[in-house]
This record gives C-alpha cells, sequence and structure tokens, in this order.
C-alpha cells in the first residue's frame, strides 16, 4: 500500500493488520482495505494546500489567481500605471491599431507584454514549473480583465485536484468520510487517482495512485511517511482497544 510518489516499507504495518485481524477476527483484506482508505484520507489532507477547511480552499483560490496574474496582466492594471495621455494613447491603440503597434507602445513605456484578446490556459500551462508559475515571474501578457477573470474563475473550480487524486482512492477503497465537499467531489472528466487491490493466499497488499502529474511539487516525501506513521498508530490504538474489549 505505495503511494506512487514515495516509497515506503509497509512490513511494519503488515504485522500490525495481521495482529489486528487475528485479535478482531476480521479478515487481513478487510483491515488493510481500511488501513488504505485512512491512508488515503490523510494523503489528501496532507497534500497542499494543508488540511480541507473552507480556510483552505480559499487559499488555494487565492494561489490560483496569483498565479494567473504572473502570467496575464490585465489591462485595467496597465492603464492604472500610466498617465492620463498615455492611458488615452494606448485605449486607442487597443481599439483601432494592430496586436504589433500596440506591443511597440508598450514597449516604448518600458512593458514587456505581449497584448492578447483573451487568456487561455495554452498561454498559461507552459509558464507552469511542477504545477505553479515560478515565484518573481513577470507577466507575458495584456489581457482584457474580464477575460483573464474568467480564466481565474475556471480554473478556480479545479483547486485541490491534486488532493482529489487521493479522494478517489478513498472513493474506491470505501468511502470518502473524514474529507470536505470540495476536496472529494470529482475535479474533471479525467481520472485523478485509482486503488489496486492484489490478493495472494497469503497476504493482499493495495497500491493507490495519484494521478495528478504534479502532485509530487505539493506533498513531500517527508509528508507522506509522516502519514504513514500516523496510520501506524491508529492501527496500535485499534488493537489496544481490541485487545481491551477481549479481555472483558
Amino acid at each position: 500500500m505505495i503511494p506512487t510518489i514515495s516509497k515506503v516499507d509497509d512490513k511494519e504495518l503488515r504485522r500490525k493488520i495481521k495482529k489486528l485481524s487475528f485479535v478482531t477476527g476480521r479478515p487481513m483484506a478487510e483491515e488493510t482495505r481500511k488501513s488504505a482508505r485512512r491512508y488515503s484520507v490523510t494523503l489528501a489532507k496532507l497534500t497542499a494546500p494543508f488540511g480541507d477547511s473552507q480556510s483552505t480552499k480559499q487559499r488555494g483560490e487565492a494561489t490560483v489567481r496569483g498565479d494567473v496574474l504572473k502570467v496575464f496582466r490585465p489591462e485595467s492594471s496597465v492603464m492604472m500605471d500610466l498617465e492620463k495621455e498615455q492611458r488615452s494613447q494606448l485605449g486607442f491603440l487597443l481599439a483601432n491599431k494592430t496586436k504589433g503597434v500596440v506591443r511597440k507602445y508598450l514597449a516604448s513605456l518600458g512593458l514587456n507584454l505581449e497584448p492578447v484578446k483573451t487568456a487561455t490556459r495554452n498561454k498559461h500551462e507552459p509558464e507552469r514549473r511542477k504545477g505553479r508559475v515560478p515565484r518573481g515571474a513577470s507577466a507575458r501578457y495584456m489581457a482584457p480583465g474580464n477575460k483573464v477573470d474568467k480564466l481565474i474563475t475556471q480554473k478556480m473550480k479545479r483547486v485541490g485536484k491534486a488532493k482529489n487524486g487521493w479522494a478517489m482512492c478513498a472513493r474506491q477503497l470505501g468511502g470518502t468520510r473524514g474529507l470536505a465537499g470540495w476536496v472529494s467531489r470529482k475535479k474533471g472528466p479525467e481520472k485523478t487517482g485509482s486503488a489496486t487491490t492484489f490478493r495472494s493466499d497469503s497476504q493482499t497488499s493495495i497500491t493507490i495512485r495519484n494521478h495528478v502529474k504534479y502532485v509530487s511539487s505539493l506533498l513531500s516525501r517527508k509528508s507522506a511517511r509522516s502519514g504513514w506513521r500516523r496510520e501506524l498508530i491508529v492501527l496500535k490504538n485499534e488493537m489496544d482497544r481490541a485487545i481491551r474489549r477481549a479481555k472483558k
């Protein structure tokens, strides 16, 4: 039961599941499935932005807005930095002249911006590195404000996509209990996560996979291992409770 972004030794987990299965009388396969589901939920919460509260979602949306604005600068933002005559001239050129003429005028003002009529994912995505536009990046394009806002809105709907990959694993293993709806809801047509069960005569193993290509930039191996240790503690506590109940 290993996430694709991290190599974790699961021997200790198997020992605990085997002992818990013996104490409770429940099949090892069932205990393994329950453990994998819990771990998937934990990984969803550990994937940035950390947590699953409403404030977490808002932080993610703020990050998306900032990410888009590192690539597209709204025309109104450019206008605000210009003198009155410059604003009037730029407005005239935008309405009546070609993109090349507008670009040359912007360059004369010291602005290295390419004017575009719309803000699209095709222009935004190439600027991203591991899911984010690098810090300190300067906007490359100037676009109408309403077009920039439209792109921001579209991308905000996908906030939590990397988290959703783990949520989909949990769903396949029994449900997304413990996760807020904005994390567990599907983020698009593509498959974001999967859980595969392998069974043999002696044991059951489960591999959970997050298919979001940039998930490794939002969940470190250190965080994944901390989630793994947390699951070991949960299993130990369950085992202790089961033993106490058996002694009564």
